[in-house]
């Protein structure tokens, strides 16, 4: 998305974000070739210029890590333009979009962190009175960066934006912002991240009923923070106490690379009254909503699934080795460990990627034998034969099933007329604009999310993607119900990799975007555990248009729609006899 408008000495790249008070923009200072924020503030009157040019004075002077720092104030026309240092993990309303919810720990590092950036502004007398998910920014490594200190009762509200639902529901927008409004709202925030809901402002329930699994001290120290006098809130030094008092921190996981799903758990955005189910194989289940039926949900039903089964954690370090499994950390690996007992001869010792090293360490392991001068025994040999000839059958027995293409793996039976595999149509690689980039991952996630649905044949987790009874949701639950009568249990390998993406609109209640995307091979797996393997579909343009849930950071799927071309189903069953086959 391009700009319409220019600063002197910096070329504009990309949208950022659009949010309370104007626009943010990545853009390249030309002298140095270092990337910076531009924010783009609508001023409330006239005085506020000056005043904003008072705070940047004073917010020079709190030299805080944890702080956001302003790099400069350039008027444009009736607006200001803040020349901003550049956070690369984006902000913590982005991550919520993607993961739903936090680690106990995470949150501890999350508000603890922020408390402390905020006590040091307390003391000099500044008052954030603006603070929510999105004026939290990330650091690459997932370190939390206070953003927009002071600046939101200078920016012009518009005509279409909401109040904040974060702030002190004590203050009005007339009165001034105090630091228990701020407690208030890094309180709410940290409550948001445990259980997925903003408190509602006239009463909300209590940590422990919606999340059950968080630690009793956390579970006090938020509800401390939320209390309706604002003299029973611990001022910010005493929260950021009660927070790092009550749990061990963890760092922060940012969604950079795309998890292995046979490693991983699901895990969602945890609803109020939702259902708590964990992933088969994943330990107990993650912190979330106590379990019930779906039938008991109460008036937040809008929010809709099981939440467990929504979101996919993303990758990155981890509190507990032992209770997270399947994550690896930010940095890059050295490659798989082995796994043996400890103290054996070789455990947890990186394994070289070449057959000729893995043979090696395993003869080391066994006690394989070596002549004086280093030559490896008969058996290391008759051992590296074996394993070639075992490769050879195996690629064999692929090779035999993908060309009895809709034919069961387990029945002898003909092979019914194959249609031609349509040619995925590869796209050229384009530099996407951060907006654009994120929207790309979130419509990756939903397409996990449907394909763990799929081959679960479960219509509870088609609604961690798609608004519930909604045109997107029912067209996918009609496919699960032509499964069942079918008598198919599952389908594997469901899948739409996206060719392209643009970002048509963007309104704070509603993301339009077109994409391409076509559809890849899969397979249908029937009750009695015969497979069919399923063609891909042609390249389709879609127009999908996403909302937020209500009282929720997390984002679902309103409807899609196919531009041009032949409408064909998303779901085939290539049964012999079928009639989506």
């Amino acid at each position: 998305m391009r700009s319409d408008f220019d600063v002197d000495g910096y070329e504009i790249e990309g949208l950022l974000g659009a949010g309370r008070g104007g626009q943010t923009w990545l853009a390249r200072e030309e002298s140095t070739g270092v990337h910076v924020a531009l924010h783009r503030m609508r001023l409330r009157d006239r005085d506020a210029a000056e005043d904003a040019r008072r705070l940047v004075e004073r917010l020079s002077t709190l030299n805080h890590p944890n702080i956001r720092r302003v790099r400069e104030l350039l008027p444009l026309d009736e607006e200001l333009v803040l020349v901003l240092e550049h956070i690369e993990g984006g902000t913590l309303g982005q991550l919520l979009l993607v993961r739903g919810t936090l680690d106990p720990g995470e949150v501890v590092t999350l508000g603890a962190t922020v408390a402390s950036a905020l006590a040091a502004a307390h003391e000099r007398g500044l008052v954030h009175g603006d603070l929510s998910p999105d004026t939290i920014l990330l650091s690459a490594d997932g370190t939390p960066m206070v953003s927009g200190l002071a600046f939101g009762r200078l920016a012009a509200p518009s005509d279409d934006e909401e109040p904040n639902p974060y702030l002190d529901p004590a203050e009005t927008q007339e009165s001034e912002p105090t630091p228990a409004g701020d407690v208030y709202s890094l309180a709410a925030i940290c409550y948001m991240a445990l259980t997925g809901l903003v408190p509602r402002p006239k009463g909300h329930r209590p940590v422990h009923q919606v999340a059950p699994g968080v630690p009793p001290g956390l579970a006090h120290a938020v509800e401390a923070g939320l209390q309706r006098a604002w003299d029973m809130r611990p001022h910010m030094g005493q929260f950021g106490t009660l927070l790092e008092a009550s749990c061990r921190r963890a760092p922060i996981r940012l969604p950079e690379a795309q998890p292995d799903l046979e490693e991983a758990p699901f895990y969602g955005p945890e609803q109020a009254d939702a259902p708590t189910r964990s992933a088969e194989g994943s330990g107990p289940a993650p912190y979330g909503p106590p379990a019930g039926p779906p039938a008991s949900r109460g008036p937040v039903s809008p929010h809709g699934g099981p939440p467990p089964a929504a979101a996919v954690r993303p990758p990155g370090p981890v509190s507990s080795p032992a209770t997270s499994p399947g994550w690896r950390a930010g940095a890059p690996s050295d490659g798989p460990r082995a796994v043996g007992r400890p103290g054996a001869p070789g455990a947890g010792s990186p394994i070289r990627s070449t057959p000729e090293g893995f043979l090696t360490r395993l003869g080391d392991e066994r006690g394989t034998d070596r002549s004086a001068d280093g030559a490896r025994s008969p058996r290391l040999y008759l051992i590296l034969a074996a394993a070639v000839l075992v490769v050879v059958a195996i690629t064999g027995i692929v090779v035999w099933q993908l060309s009895t293409n809709g034919t069961p793996v387990a029945d002898p039976s003909p092979t019914p007329t194959r249609s031609r595999t349509p040619t995925p149509t590869p796209s050229p690689t384009v530099s996407l604009d951060p907006l654009t980039a994120r929207w790309k991952n979130a419509l990756e996630l939903f397409e996990e999310r449907r394909a763990k649905a799929f081959a679960e044949r479960d219509p509870d987790q088609l609604t961690t993607l798609y608004i519930q009874d909604s045109p997107a949701y029912t067209e996918n639950r009609q496919y699960m119900r032509e499964m069942a009568a079918n008598s198919v249990a599952r389908v594997l390998g469901l899948r739409r990799p996206i060719h392209s993406i643009f970002v048509v609109s963007e309104r704070p209640k509603s993301i339009l975007l077109e994409v391409e995307r076509q559809e890849t091979p899969y397979t249908i797996v029937t009750t009695d555990g015969k497979r069919y393997r399923c063609e891909g579909g042609p390249l389709k343009r879609v127009r999908i248009e996403v909302v937020p849930l209500e009282g929720s950071t997390a984002w679902r799927i309103l409807q899609e729609s196919q531009i041009g071309g032949p409408r064909t189903p998303e779901v085939r069953l290539c049964l012999p006899g079928s009639s989506t086959g």
